[in-house]
Formats: structure tokens, C-alpha cells, sequence
């Protein structure tokens, strides 16, 4: 068998590496939806941070700059108030209605995490093999 031209002229080798291939390729998007699920946990507590972080940067701005006149000193404390409030605020919403996305990912991680549940890693390799058969043939002829 080694050798042996089939259909198309793929020797059964050239089969068996694209059947591995195709194997590879499935292995990895296995683990995609967990890739994706810690992504997503992720982007949401790094944009709630990034919140917190931009209100108290505000904070650090009220009398910051000195020299300037009462009323540009009221002005300035008001804005960087109102900016640091906002932001705290975008924070504190996104955390509350986020919380329960969170959970459900955590959850979902640890089940894909749990080792019992892993029965991939288990399993013995299997083995497939492929016939080529004339029907085959004559299908692809009929393109």
C-alpha cells in the first residue's frame, strides 16, 4: 500500500498527513471557545480598571496647577469633579451589570478546566482508516 496511487494521484501517505493535519486543526479550535471566554473576562476587568484608574487620575487634577485666578481654579476643580464622577460611575455600572457575565465565564472555565471532565486527554489515539473506492472516483469525475 505504501505508494499506491489513488484517487486524484494522493498516495495513501499524502491521506494520513492530511487527515493529521486536519486532526491539528481541530485540536486547536477545541480549545478556542476557552481562549475566547478568558479574553472576554479579561477585556471587561481591564476596562472597569481603566475606569477607576481614569476617575482617580481627575481626582489627582483638582489643584493641581497653582497661579491661576479663583474663578478658572473653581472651574477647573468642577470639571476634573464631574470627569472623576462620570468615569467612577461608568466603572461601578459596568462591574454591576457585567458581574453576572463574569460568573458564568468563571463558571464555564472551571468546568473546561475540571480534569475529570477532560476525557480527550484520556482517550488512546485512533486510528482511522480511509478506502477509496470508485464511487469516489466517479464523483469526482462528474465535476
Amino acid at each position: 500500500m505504501d505508494g499506491e496511487q489513488i484517487a486524484d494521484g494522493a498516495s495513501y501517505e499524502d491521506i494520513q498527513d492530511s487527515l493529521h493535519s486536519e486532526w491539528c486543526k481541530a485540536c486547536a479550535n477545541a480549545y478556542q471557545p476557552r481562549e475566547e471566554l478568558e479574553l472576554v473576562e479579561e477585556e471587561m476587568r481591564r476596562s472597569i480598571d481603566y475606569c477607576y484608574h481614569l476617575s482617580d487620575w481627575w481626582q489627582r487634577q483638582i489643584g493641581h496647577r497653582e497661579g491661576l485666578s479663583l474663578f478658572l481654579q473653581e472651574g477647573l476643580t468642577a470639571y476634573a469633579k464631574e470627569h472623576a464622577h462620570v468615569e467612577r460611575s461608568h466603572g461601578c455600572h459596568w462591574a454591576q451589570s457585567w458581574h453576572p457575565i463574569c460568573d458564568w465565564a468563571k463558571t464555564i472555565l472551571s468546568y473546561l478546566s475540571d480534569a475529570r471532565r477532560d476525557s480527550v486527554a484520556r482517550m488512546a489515539p485512533l486510528e482511522v482508516e480511509v478506502e477509496m473506492d470508485k464511487q469516489v472516483e466517479d464523483l469526482d469525475n462528474e465535476d
